[in-house]
């Protein structure tokens, strides 16, 4: 009877297959009531155009003829689909995976191809405003940082701003762009993000885009920590709250666009130093309730240990600080800043500009600490995120030069 069963299957999703994509190519037709054209622009590929507009490489190569997908030329005109289009395929993708079984992702919220299906919705009314809109990672995770560019494809003067968790994001705008950075701390919850966009475009009345972004549920651990009661003073209220306020300050005050150039580096080799507690893990002190998360990445090295600069920047903050101990922030620019803390010496000065690879202190058990041992961090607009992605291909760091270099 397998057998039978097995055959009955695969012909009813070929027929769903089958339907569906003729329906596709009715629907991709008909009339639309949004724009389905895109102009080729610098460093475009086919494959983020198909992002863009929720779509597929191959469905873009069957609507315009092409028998190359990297056989695309600047300036060169593409029809989309219309996403009356969008429904259609899914519904036959989704049930063929149930079919056979493949696992299409279920929750109580809205489904993936429900996000998919608005994701594309905005992007297609971006690009009827005459703005190309990319936003990456499409699913992110607490502590990650996601990275949003607006290019204009017509001569008007764009104008934009970014809204998630009730705070306006900053734009930098470099090579006639606006980009960002969407950083999400380590409570983020699992569900859907939206990340607001207002845009204005020439003498056109102020747009309001809502993207919604799926965040992906992450596993921490719990990290109880025991300290020397000397130490254990560095946690009253005033103390923390002073330091709080002081590094906020620093934290506001990033300028000017990205100073790096390639994946940051890691401020110890991480083979030879190996990582005490991970970015995120939820904390205890002395017993106490869990209220707070591990908002950098512990490596444990011997006091004097060179740490080295993982990118160019420049130092804004070299000095002993109560909680953090001996303390370098470096400024990498576009609201991106590593620090480090616990610092047995600092070598740096502020205002100092140094380059990947330079030395900036050496590890040390200075401040709130219970062993000898560099505490790196990542703030992007203030906000903790988690820094080993900054240091990959594909990344944070490389997405951004990726927009640098179209």
């Amino acid at each position: 009877m397998r057998g039978p069963v097995v055959l009955v299957l695969y012909g009813v999703l070929a027929l769903l297959l089958v339907l569906g994509g003729g329906s596709r190519r009715a629907l991709a037709d008909a009339p639309c009531p949004v724009p389905t054209v895109y102009t080729v622009q610098p460093g475009d590929a086919l494959s983020l155009i198909a992002e863009r507009f929720g779509t597929d490489v191959a469905t873009l190569m069957r609507l315009n003829g092409l028998d190359n997908p990297d056989h695309i030329e600047i300036g060169q005109t593409l029809r989309v689909p219309c996403l009356l289009a969008w429904t259609t395929r899914v519904q036959a993708h989704a049930a063929g995976g149930i079919l056979l079984g493949l696992g299409i992702p279920h929750t109580s919220g809205p489904s993936p191809w429900d996000l998919w299906h608005a994701r594309a919705r905005e992007y297609a009314a971006a690009q009827a405003l005459g703005v190309a809109v990319s936003l990456l990672p499409p699913h992110v995770q607490p502590g990650d940082t996601a990275v949003v560019s607006l290019r204009p494809t017509t001569h008007q003067p764009l104008t934009a701003t970014v809204r998630i968790f009730d705070t306006d994001v900053p734009l930098v705008p470099v090579d006639g762009e606006l980009r960002g950075f969407v950083p999400l701390h380590g409570f983020v919850e699992p569900g859907v993000l939206t990340v607001t966009l207002h845009i204005g475009v020439g003498d056109l009345p102020t747009r309001t885009l809502l993207f919604p972004v799926q965040v992906i549920s992450r596993t921490f651990d719990v990290q109880y920590v025991v300290l020397p009661q000397a130490k254990g003073a560095l946690l009253a209220p005033d103390i923390v709250r002073a330091e709080a306020e002081r590094l906020a300050r620093v934290w506001a005050e990033s300028h000017g666009g990205p100073l790096w150039q390639a994946p940051f580096a890691w401020p110890l080799d991480p083979t030879q130093y190996p990582t005490s507690a991970p970015y995120g893990g939820r904390r205890s002190y002395n017993g106490g309730p869990i209220r707070s998360y591990h908002t950098g990445q512990d490596m444990v090295a011997g006091v004097g240990t060179p740490v080295h600069a993982p990118a160019t920047g420049v130092v804004v903050l070299a000095e002993p600080l109560k909680v953090r101990g001996n303390a370098v922030i470096i400024d990498h620019g576009a609201g991106v800043m590593s620090n480090y803390w616990h610092l047995s010496e600092i070598d740096v000065q502020p205002g100092q500009v140094v380059q990947r690879g330079d030395v900036i202190g050496k590890v040390g058990n200075t401040g709130l600490s219970t062993g000898a041992h560099l505490h790196w961090e990542m703030r992007v607009y203030g906000v903790p995120v988690d820094p080993v992605p900054w240091t990959r291909v594909p990344g944070p760091a490389t997405w951004w030069r990726w927009y640098s270099q179209r």
